[in-house]
């Protein structure tokens, strides 16, 4: 699978699911998350916009 073939199945998740909880693994090997919806949809914009780029560059 190519980089962009990868990318735009990504983006396929990202425009066609809702994401309801992001966790976050620290390097000391603790756990947390965030379940917060305006938090998720910040993150989920800027994961979004930052799919777009990389797409935009090939």
């Amino acid at each position: 699978m190519s980089k962009k073939e990868a990318l735009l199945r990504v983006k396929n998740d990202l425009d066609n699911r809702r994401c309801v909880e992001i966790h976050l693994i620290w390097t000391n090997g603790e756990k947390s998350g965030i379940g917060n919806p305006n938090a998720i949809k910040a993150a989920m914009d800027a994961l979004k916009e930052e799919m777009e780029r990389q797409l935009n560059e090939l």
